[in-house]
């Protein structure tokens, strides 16, 4: 089997939560994903925070030319395992963050 980015890996109490988006705002599957000031869906950044939440898009969902809200996209969270797109070197043991690409 091949890993696809955004695809379940495994999970022991999986939550897929279904996030309104940002507007003017396009995330691809796999892509590292977090919640605005305002709760709406936006790539994650190395600016992220733990207290917005923090998924992985298991959709590509295009928004760029809609309002806040217009279109919602399905993110994975919690106890959950999905393949995602490495922008660089993962080491075994060490913490992962997302890059200012979302990867």
């Amino acid at each position: 089997m091949v890993a696809i980015a955004g695809q379940l890996a495994r999970s022991t109490g999986i939550e897929i939560r279904s996030l309104g988006m940002k507007a003017s705002e396009s995330i691809t599957i796999g892509q590292g994903v977090q919640c605005d000031a305002n709760g709406n869906a936006e790539t994650a950044t190395t600016a992220g925070t733990v207290a917005r939440g923090l998924f992985i898009a298991i959709e590509t969902v295009d928004n760029s030319s809609g309002s806040a809200g217009d279109l919602s996209i399905r993110v994975a969270s919690g106890n959950t395992y999905v393949y995602t797109t490495a922008g660089g070197a993962i080491k075994v043991g060490e913490m992962v963050k997302f890059d200012a690409s979302a990867t």
